[in-house]
């Protein structure tokens, strides 16, 4: 058994040319990803079967083998990290093997130990897993950053610090998916299986350093879950869940981000500001079954231009414009929140609005596009501190 990160023509034809010899004769089913295996080895067969019950019959040991190797993974395992898959394989593979044997068993288990090569595994790997830990705490360590900046800078300027709670109910527009990008199902967790509206929270503390710079830290978590049956069978990061099965969805995209804005325009009646956003996003795709279980895990940095536009009709009310969006042929992000204001004091402000998230990405590990509508109602408090003008 061998990890390929993708199924592609390619990638297969690359392990054949490795593992296989030419001499070899194959039987497969129809899948495209097999074709050239035909003028690669003596022979290839293709079998395509319709009907699921009689797949078994056709490709028993496969099946088996397979069916093992995630009860390996799955039930003594409980799932395992994808680096240190192959590993688990070759494990896998000998145990599976080791009943031909014999009187030979305590020479391959020799000839095992010495040809892993875990320690080259280690060191290859060894700089990816501190580059994880790396980006998971990305954001942790920017805040810490910048909470050290605000303190030094309050210090010695007016700055006056305020934080936001928002919240409300964020429905499903579309969220289609498709894991991996190359090879997976494309499938809706919003038209295939049953989205549910689900309540959120937002959480934003700024400071405002001389009445024009902006710089703020935000919590912005959303779990959204869905599930229900599909009439199509649905290939989701490597494992194959048939059709007419329950299913069970959960979609993560949690956001971290540091904001820094400057007010170009701030007239009594009229503010506008542009600035940038750092964010980390911490996003997980995981479908299960009854048996059956996958996830997608990705998390990341992405730049995102922010502006802001405030315009107040009277003293107390107004219409707030706040985004942070970007797109790139990578993909795209969309954070917009439209809302109207209310205020009731100096220090308290309260905001009631739509706010729509919308974005994705189409690349060969995840193809993904979502839309998300939030009725939202938030309260702003400012703290008290007389800022001079600049």
């Amino acid at each position: 058994m061998k990890v390929i990160e993708r199924v592609t023509k390619d990638a297969i034809n690359c392990e054949v040319k490795k593992y296989v010899c030419p001499k070899a004769k194959a039987i497969t089913d129809g899948k495209r990803s097999y074709r050239d295996l035909s003028r690669m080895l003596m022979s290839h067969q293709e079998i395509i079967c319709r009907d699921n019950k009689e797949v078994s019959k056709i490709f028993p040991w496969a099946h088996i083998a397979i069916s093992n190797a995630k009860k390996m993974c799955l039930g003594i395992h409980h799932g395992i990290n994808k680096m240190f898959m192959q590993n688990h394989l070759k494990e896998f593979c000998y145990k599976f093997n080791r009943r031909y044997f014999g009187d030979k068993l305590f020479h391959r288990l020799i000839i095992a130990a010495v040809d892993s090569p875990w320690y080259a595994f280690r060191l290859s790997h060894g700089w990816s897993i501190i580059k994880s830990i790396m980006v998971k705490n990305q954001f942790l360590l920017s805040a810490t950053l910048f909470t050290i900046i605000f303190f030094s800078l309050t210090s010695h300027v007016n700055a006056q610090a305020n934080i936001d709670i928002e919240s409300g109910a964020v429905f499903t527009g579309y969220n289609n998916v498709k894991i991996s990008g190359d090879a997976g199902t494309l499938f809706s967790l919003k038209t295939d299986l049953n989205a549910k509206p689900n309540a959120f929270i937002r959480i934003r503390a700024g400071y405002k350093i001389k009445s024009r710079h902006t710089i703020s830290l935000l919590y912005a978590p959303l779990i959204v879950k869905s599930n229900g049956t599909t009439n199509k069978q649905i290939d989701f990061e490597g494992v194959t869940f048939p059709s007419n099965t329950s299913l069970n969805a959960s979609y993560k995209f949690n956001s971290y981000r540091i904001t820094y804005r400057y007010d170009i325009i701030k007239r009594s009646k009229f503010e506008f500001g542009l600035g940038f956003t750092a964010k980390i996003r911490d996003a997980e795709v995981a479908l299960n079954s009854e048996g059956l279980t996958a996830s997608k895990k990705n998390v990341g940095f992405v730049p995102i231009i922010n502006f802001r536009l405030n315009w107040k009709i009277n003293d107390k009310i107004g219409l707030l414009f706040d985004a942070d969006a970007l797109a790139a042929p990578q993909g795209r992000a969309e954070d917009v929140l439209f809302a109207g204001t209310y205020k009731f004091s100096e220090q308290f402000l309260v905001h009631l609005g739509y706010r729509i998230l919308e974005g994705g990405a189409d690349n060969s590990e995840v193809y993904n596009f979502a839309l998300f509508h939030y009725a939202s109602v938030g309260v702003t408090y400012t703290f008290k501190n007389k800022l001079k003008s600049n």
